[in-house]
């Protein structure tokens, strides 16, 4: 009986933080970006799949990146490394070193996703807000003083927010 009301408590307090509403943090993005180290939530729906998670990012323009998704339970469910000529994207059904498999799952060459990332030639709407139109797909940018530090892809397929929780831009 102490067990189950254990971890029914358990389950209400783990209930109740995922309820806490989180707050805007104030990153103060440089003009030029060639590092990024970051904790985010991405917030996806592609195709037929919608996913929501924690995301951990680190980039070294223009070669290296990696990315982990983590699950509810903090399991890694995606896995995606480059550096230089080496590449692998492994989630739970299995892994490539294929790296042109990541534009046709994703429409967007990985190099593209590197140079938005860092915000590499972004223009600027009426609004002010920064984006980038390309070919097949557009990045919205929320950035600065104010904003929720997200970077949004939208394309033929679906989209995909980036929401900076902490980031830095120095080793």
């Amino acid at each position: 009986m102490k067990k189950i009301v254990l971890l029914m408590f358990v389950f209400l307090l783990i209930s109740a933080c995922a309820l806490i509403p989180r707050k805007t943090v104030q990153i103060a993005w440089p003009d030029n970006i060639q590092y990024i180290e970051a904790l985010c939530e991405l917030d996806m729906a592609w195709k037929n799949t919608k996913y929501s998670g924690s995301m951990s990012l680190k980039l070294e323009y223009p070669d290296k990146l990696v990315v982990d998704v983590y699950g509810p339970f903090g399991d890694t469910v995606i896995h995606l490394e480059k550096d230089g000529e080496k590449y692998i994207l492994a989630t739970k059904e299995g892994s490539t070193s294929e790296e042109a498999e990541f534009e046709q799952d994703f429409g967007i060459k990985l190099s593209e996703f590197v140079d938005d990332l860092v915000l590499k030639d972004y223009g600027r709407g009426e609004t002010g807000n920064k984006y980038i139109q390309k070919r097949l797909y557009k990045v919205k940018y929320d950035l600065d003083s104010g904003g929720d530090n997200s970077i949004c892809w939208e394309m033929k397929d679906g989209n995909m927010c980036v929401t900076f929780l902490e980031a830095k831009f120095e080793r």
